[in-house]
């Protein structure tokens, strides 16, 4: 990454790190041990899309050598068009490069869902976490009132940040 980039991934990332702090230790003080359960669910999402994001650096370096190799394949068939209508090569050639470029799409295909699975389950994430949050908290005290619920569910979705920019650096 240029140096510029490294300075917005440093902005985001302290941010984060900040965001994450403060937001745990409202819902420590507002809810007690009751928040460990999101948290916990929060921390388990983080893991599945740090993983996720492992498997998207992989994927787009292998896509972009298939992107590399699908070029050279059409460069050859540009550059020898006169050999190859001469040679009447045209059918094996296009078919040379429609399977390059295959196996090109298949990798985009697979780069982009893994890509969304990521952002679809960090989006979630908090939602889940502070429903289980609830659950608990109601299944022990048997009463919920809108002063209790909505800060819970507006810090969990403040937490929401931390959790989908952790796996996109790591993808970076």
């Amino acid at each position: 990454l240029a140096k510029q980039d490294m300075l917005g991934v440093f902005v985001m990332g302290a941010m984060s790190l900040v965001v994450l702090i403060s937001g745990i230790a409202t819902l420590l003080v507002l809810l007690g041990a009751y928040s460990l359960i999101g948290v916990g669910v929060l921390f388990s999402t983080l893991l599945l899309t740090v993983n996720v994001g492992i498997q998207v650096k992989s994927v787009a370096a292998k896509g972009r050598t298939a992107q590399d190799v699908t070029v050279s394949a059409i460069s050859e068939l540009i550059h020898g068009a006169k050999l190859c209508k001469l040679q009447q090569w045209e059918g094996p050639m296009i078919e040379h490069v429609t399977k390059k470029r295959r196996a090109e799409l298949k990798l985009l295909r697979r780069l982009r869902l893994l890509i969304s699975s990521m952002m679809i389950v960090g989006r979630s994430a908090p939602i889940i976490a502070s429903m289980a949050t609830l659950l608990a908290y109601y299944s022990s005290s048997g009463q919920l009132s809108a002063a209790t619920v909505l800060p819970i569910i507006s810090l969990f979705m403040a937490l929401r940040q931390p959790f989908t920019v952790v796996p996109i650096l790591v993808a970076a």
